[in-house]
């Protein structure tokens, strides 16, 4: 069994970006975090936004065990160019 995590990421403007879907744990103060590779077509996104690649969404499937059981605050971070972003809107997830 696994725990899945989706959604799509617009970044035209970045150079080489590496994508980190991170999982925050305030109750125990630490966060972990996975790479995302971007393997999920995305037409709605596209045609929205200039530049963007038809491929710009993602699946993320987490094996229970991975995961201990908590609410986490899950958001992105990318890394390009020697920075780091964050990109969050607030999403909180509890995994059982």
């Amino acid at each position: 069994m696994t725990h899945s995590v989706g959604g799509w990421i617009a970044s035209p403007q970045l150079s080489s970006p590496s994508f980190l879907l991170r999982f925050e744990d305030k109750a125990q103060g630490h966060y972990f975090q996975v790479p995302v590779s971007l393997s999920v077509a995305r037409p709605d996104v596209s045609a929205n936004n200039p530049g963007v690649p038809l491929v710009s969404g993602f699946v993320q499937g987490l094996p229970v065990h991975a995961v201990p059981a908590g609410q986490y605050h899950i958001y992105l971070a990318v890394e390009a160019g020697g920075k780091v972003s964050i990109c969050d809107n607030g999403r909180h997830v509890d995994f059982k």
